[in-house]
Order: structure tokens, then sequence, then C-alpha cells
């Protein structure tokens, strides 16, 4: 277990939702706050995890989110909420989801235990990765709702996981500091 004292906390704030709770869909959100918070608390030691289990959160998150490009407006969701916009019905597999979730706190745990020394990523890095993001066919707009999302625009789930994509496949130096901030970062809102 990579967070013993986390574990116990959302075990004791499990068992008080379910008890507490007057209805199912009122326990289950409060499990996922108490998770997200989790999450929130541990996101930003991803900057120190190994680059491999970055390539695993990101390789991941792309396959959520790619799960509902045939519904632009449920993927935007997805994009914007993640896990949590997905209707329950929707849930290919709860089994997928906790698998998801194990790669994340085990790139957290890392990140704290085994800390990869990297430095913060530079301006040069992210220019790197823009080039790589056009190099696979994105443009300019893609690039602008990547950076401000506008949950309305039908484009933005094909937007953003064109940059996941991006950000996946790059192989320049520096390609691991990119990584590192776009997956703390992502788990730290």
């Amino acid at each position: 277990m990579y967070f013993p004292d986390e574990a116990q906390y959302l075990r004791e704030e499990m068992l008080s939702a379910v008890n507490d709770s007057v209805n199912v869909d009122l326990a289950k959100s409060k499990m996922i706050g108490v998770g997200a918070e989790i999450r929130r608390r541990h996101a930003g030691s991803l900057r120190q995890a190994a680059d491999a289990s970055l390539w695993a959160i990101l390789q991941s998150q792309i396959q959520m989110i790619s799960a509902f490009e045939d519904d632009p407006v449920l993927c935007n969701r997805v994009v914007m909420y993640g896990v949590a916009a997905v209707p329950e019905a929707q849930q290919k597999s709860l089994v997928a989801l906790m698998d998801s979730a194990s790669l994340l706190y085990r790139g957290m745990y890392e990140g704290e235990s085994n800390p990869i020394r990297r430095g913060a990523v530079t301006d040069d890095d992210w220019i790197n990765l823009i080039e790589v993001f056009y190099e696979e066919g994105g443009t300019e707009a893609e690039l602008d709702l990547v950076f401000e999302p506008n949950i309305q625009d039908p484009v933005l789930c094909t937007a953003m996981l064109r940059f996941l994509r991006a950000s996946l496949y790059a192989d320049f130096l520096g390609a691991d500091r990119v990584r590192a901030e776009m997956v703390a970062s992502m788990n730290e809102s």
C-alpha cells in the first residue's frame, strides 16, 4: 500500500459516507471528493516520478478520454472534469478506473519515496512540445483550446487528445519535464 495513512482516512470517510448518507449518490459523491482531496495533496510529487510512470498515467488518461470520443459533449465533460463526469451507466469497468488510480498513486509514491531530480519545465520544453503538436496535425485553434478549454467547443476533445498524445510520444531533451508538469498539474486541480 502506497499511503497507509491516506488509505485509513479514505476507509473512515467511506464508512462515514455510507452510514450518514440517505442515498447512494450522496455517499458516492462524498467518496469521490475525499479521493480527490487525497490526490491533490500528493499530486506535486508526480513532478519527481519516473518517466515510465508518467507515461503510463498519460496513456491511461488518453484511453479514458478516447473511450468517449464518439460523444463530443460527454468527451468534453471528461476532458474538463475527469472520471467524475462519466455517468455510471457508461462506466465501462470499475476495474479500469481502479487501474488508473493505482498508476496515479504509484507515481505519487515514487515521486515521494524515490524522487527523480529533474529540473523545472522550461519555455524551450513547451516550445518543443508545441512543435510536436503541430507536426501531429494540431492547429493554432486547437492549441488555444488546450490552454483555454471551452466545454462548449465540439473540438475540445480532439484537441486535448492530440496534445496529450504529442506529450506522451514527444522524444526531445526535456520531454520528461513536460510530462511531469502536465501530470502533476492535471492532478493538482
